[in-house]
């Protein structure tokens, strides 16, 4: 296995040595009302993302993205919670169609994505209790492993700089929830689930990349 291993991560080497690199990423910033809780004021969230890959040929691109994300939940006299996450995605990138003006400004093309996911989320929670006096904190990790196809658009706004947008996802995943006892007198406690799925998300899986070329 570690000979594979090896071999794989030279291959990957030499396949990037050999074609147009290039860094870049997406931020995502959010406030939005928190609707799980009463009384709950916003949800505020700030998520950076870089990435790096290498474009292969006219047509193929790999690479990943690695995910640094924060949340806060205020929800007024009743409830906050502060989150945080690590994420990566790595990605293999299928462009099937452009416009014919090739690592050019004005180059635009579509193409389809598909992604492997690893999530790890950690969140502690602080709610106020039964006689509303003071605040109990029970934490909450989660863990998400998925697969996810997503189509988008890529153009170029110079030689070197590209702009890439994807909408809409066709997702698989599955979640592994690790938490203690919301009873301050049993934090100790330990609870396991799991959940998972397929589906499709229109509404809540748009994002916009700025990307970098270091053309060879």
């Amino acid at each position: 296995m570690k000979k594979i291993t090896v071999a794989l991560a030279a291959l990957l080497i030499s396949a990037a040595a050999n074609a147009q690199t290039f860094l870049g990423g997406e931020v995502h910033l959010g406030v939005a009302p928190y609707e799980h809780v009463e009384k709950a004021k916003a949800e505020k969230t700030l998520q950076i993302f870089p990435t790096i890959g290498f474009e292969y040929d006219d047509h193929w691109e790999f690479g990943a993205s690695f995910g640094f994300g924060h949340k806060r939940n205020i929800g007024g006299e009743y409830y906050s919670d502060k989150r945080t996450e690590f994420l990566i995605k790595p990605f293999a990138r299928f462009s099937f169609w452009d416009n014919g003006v090739r690592f050019e400004k004005g180059d635009l093309s579509a193409f389809v994505q598909g992604n492997l996911l690893f999530d790890k989320v950690s969140t502690p929670y602080d709610v106020i209790n039964g006689s509303g006096h003071g605040f109990k904190t029970w934490e909450r990790d989660r863990t998400t492993i998925g697969l996810s196809i997503n189509p988008g658009l890529k153009y170029n706004l110079t030689e070197n700089v590209t702009v890439v947008g994807t909408f809409g996802e066709l997702y698989a995943r599955t979640s592994s929830y690790k938490s203690n006892d919301r009873d301050p007198e049993n934090q100790s406690k330990k609870y396991t689930t799991k959940s998972g799925g397929f589906g499709l998300d229109v509404e809540s899986s748009l994002t916009i990349s700025l990307y970098y070329y270091f053309w060879k």
